[in-house]
């Protein structure tokens, strides 16, 4: 039962696509046979398979400590030095689980505080997640067309996880950085970041699968939905926590020699669920 209460590290499944995000740390993926998203994924890795070792030595000894007593026949001596081990195995315990709870919330709150300066800095400079050199942003023009592309997407979802992206608005938008615009071919995944560890999960990361639909014109305008209406694995919002950040990105490729559009916009998912039901 006490081994149940530290992280597992056999069910571990850190997110292998990271979608939405250039922070892989790739040349770290041979180590752990997976690609880690990120600083904090990284030390939480660390720190479980630190204190699931931690788990398995005290349960050995308190295994160790038990024989000692039971096998005492009589002998004070030995029977102390049974119980002393039983002791000090279960003190460790203590500890181990109580060094975990302490990083735990340490880390939650340094992810709090990072994601909040991130979402800062991408509201005043949206260009900043766009890729904006390869597509031109560097005039006026072209930065207004991608803030009306950033406004036009939005999200609607549910608490089980389910969500649909509209993303729609003027093809003139798109022309800024494609002069030769007639469609394109649009790529959206998702990325659910939370604020609180629920065992069995040993992330903090919900992946949604990615979806490609093509764009349809109308006129000077443009619109695709991107449907992930079935319920995921994930809810939104776990217990213990009374939010999440939903990062969506949305890849849109005119074709045409033309540079793929990229666009990450986030959002808070009690936000998400507000904003309308499907």
């Amino acid at each position: 039962m006490t081994i149940a209460a530290m992280p597992m590290l056999a069910s571990a499944q850190i997110d292998p696509q990271c979608p939405g995000t250039e922070q892989s740390l790739g040349l770290l993926a041979p180590l752990f046979h997976t690609k880690i998203c990120s600083l904090n994924e990284l030390a939480l890795y660390t720190v479980n398979l630190l204190l699931s070792v931690i788990a398995v030595i005290s349960v050995l000894f308190v295994v160790i400590g038990g024989f000692r007593y039971v096998t005492s026949n009589g002998n004070e001596e030995a029977a102390s030095k049974g119980r002393q081990t039983i002791t000090n195995a279960i003190i460790g315990l203590v500890i181990a689980m109580l060094s975990y709870t302490i990083i735990r919330v340490s880390v939650n709150t340094f992810s709090n505080s990072f994601n909040q300066s991130a979402s800062s800095a991408s509201a005043t400079d949206p260009n900043q997640a766009s890729n904006a050199a390869e597509q031109g942003a560097g005039s006026d023009s072209s930065k207004a067309a991608y803030s009306n592309l950033v406004s036009g997407i939005l999200l609607m979802a549910k608490a089980d996880g389910s969500m649909i992206v509209n993303a729609s608005g003027s093809t003139k938008d798109i022309e800024a950085t494609c002069p030769n615009f007639t469609g394109a071919q649009v790529k959206g995944s998702a990325l659910v970041t939370h604020s609180v560890l629920v065992p069995p999960s040993t992330t903090l990361y919900d992946v949604k699968p990615e979806i490609v639909d093509d764009m349809l014109v109308n006129g000077g305008n443009f619109s695709t939905v991107l449907n992930w209406a079935a319920s995921f694995s994930e809810p939104l919002i776990r217990g213990g926590e009374t939010d999440s950040n939903v990062v969506v990105h949305l890849e849109y490729d005119p074709g045409a020699g033309c540079s793929v559009i990229k666009i990450d916009k986030t959002f808070g998912s009690q936000e998400a669920m507000a904003s309308g039901g499907f």
